[in-house]
């Protein structure tokens, strides 16, 4: 399902302040980025209401966690999602293979063993610390590779996240839903 193209004023100011967030994360490069990420986050993300759903969540998780280890689970979750969110612009930097990779990759005898059968498979994934690698790196490993994900509401917000990930090498999409 394709969203409406909203061309209202507040859209496209939201759609302004996105492409303003990206060249801000850009220009700072990725490490700086992740790290102003995750301190913004990581003040801000406890001062909202969302909160109470990370809380609500994390009880659901481990009924029987203690106040300590729930705070530092909920301390470490924002930092992580402001990592993810301020990584996002600069995805195609997060080599997974190669002379400098940036992150480690369990199974990649997996990948290698799709590769070679020909076979396709399905990977399914979480949203554990930045979500988006696992896509990078079957790409960087030779395979095709399709997302499934919810689109953003933005229209313009849409077309930057799809730009993004097919700089970093994933060219087909398909939304959650009947249709994808």
């Amino acid at each position: 399902m394709a969203i409406a193209r909203d061309t209202s004023l507040p859209r496209r100011l939201e759609a302004i302040a996105f492409d303003g967030y990206l060249g801000v994360c850009r220009g700072l490069g990725l490490d700086r980025a992740s790290a102003a990420g995750a301190g913004f986050v990581g003040a801000v993300g406890p001062l909202t209401p969302l909160v109470k759903v990370a809380r609500t969540n994390i009880n659901l998780a481990f009924p029987d966690i203690s106040a300590a280890d729930e705070k530092a689970l909920l301390k470490a979750q924002w930092k992580n999602l402001g990592r993810t969110f301020a990584e996002y612009p600069m995805l195609y930097d997060l080599r997974a293979f190669g002379d400098d990779p940036r992150v480690t990759i369990a199974g990649v005898d997996v990948l290698d063993q799709v590769k070679a059968d020909k076979s396709g498979a399905v990977f399914i994934g979480g949203h554990f610390a930045n979500w988006e690698v696992m896509s990078a790196a079957i790409v960087q490993r030779g395979l095709p590779c399709q997302v499934t994900y919810r689109e953003m509401n933005n229209f313009w917000v849409e077309r930057r996240f799809v730009e993004i990930r097919a700089k970093y090498g994933v060219k087909s999409f398909a939304a959650k839903g009947k249709k994808g």
